[in-house]
């Protein structure tokens, strides 16, 4: 099926469907006809932009990437993120792209801290580190580390709940997950992160209510977080305030879920 049909032959379903039947179809659309992975179209990668930079991204044949794919290729996805990330990373800088998923704010943090940057990417999920690893091989990006390492309140072994999809998240129990405070992986690694992006499924209340956080978020030139349901974001707050950072909500999200900056004063 040519694609300059595919538009109008999906504007026809709607109009004459009913709203149950299209309900029925809409997993089988998404799934099998939709871009980025249409069966007239298959193909291995794809290209997505962020803020003007283009990646490409492979193995898109998992629905929760595609999901993703889709909203991304149409600008929809996290834009007010990209655009602080745009203005806070600057050439040279070591970030820390703590919950990693598939790559994009790796990757777009690679290109932005450039050859002379640093770029340490956590994702424990091993579903999601494969895509990751292959994103950062696709695109070349040599200053990329990729850690198998959650952040948290201590350092230990813990479970992860779910795998393959982007609301995986490491909760206490014994597992084969290696957790490690962001004091200790800094001082273990010799690195003073100059940006911080974290979305860590809740975990991020652990992860920087760590009273030794502190000696590494006072460095930072930003903090970028995604505040889930369930976080005590005051307790948040209140030890960023305490590290010099001033917050800033972002644009989107909704009730309890929501993206907040936090720059130096």
């Amino acid at each position: 099926m040519p694609n300059a049909v595919v538009p109008s032959v999906l504007r026809v379903g709607r109009m004459l469907l009913p709203l149950a039947l299209r309900k029925r179809l809409g997993p089988w659309w998404h799934n099998y006809f939709a871009w980025p992975m249409p069966l007239w179209r298959l193909r291995p990668q794809t290209t997505l932009e962020f803020g003007s930079h283009r990646f490409r991204f492979v193995d898109l044949r998992a629905r929760d990437y595609i999901e993703w794919a889709r909203r991304a290729r149409h600008q929809a996805w996290e834009p007010d993120v990209i655009r602080f990330l745009l203005a806070s990373i600057q050439p040279g800088d070591v970030v820390l792209d703590v919950g990693g998923y598939v790559g994009p704010y790796a990757l777009l943090a690679s290109r932005l801290a450039g050859d002379e940057g640093r770029v340490y990417s956590f994702e424990p999920d091993p579903i999601a580190r494969r895509l990751l690893t292959q994103n950062v091989r696709a695109n070349r990006c040599a200053n990329v580390v990729i850690l198998p390492t959650a952040l948290s309140d201590k350092n230990a072994r813990m479970a992860l709940d779910g795998i393959g999809d982007s609301t995986s998240r490491v909760i206490e129990g014994s597992g084969n997950i290696e957790a490690t405070t962001l004091n200790r992986f800094c001082r273990d690694h010799d690195v003073s992160p100059d940006v911080m992006k974290m979305d860590i499924e809740g975990g991020e209340e652990a992860a920087l209510l760590d009273e030794a956080a502190l000696i590494a978020l006072q460095d930072m030139r930003a903090v970028l977080l995604e505040v889930h349901p369930g976080v005590d974001y005051a307790r948040i707050e209140a030890t960023m305030r305490r590290a010099g950072k001033r917050p800033q909500r972002l644009a989107g999200g909704s009730p309890g879920h929501f993206h907040v900056a936090f720059t130096s004063r």
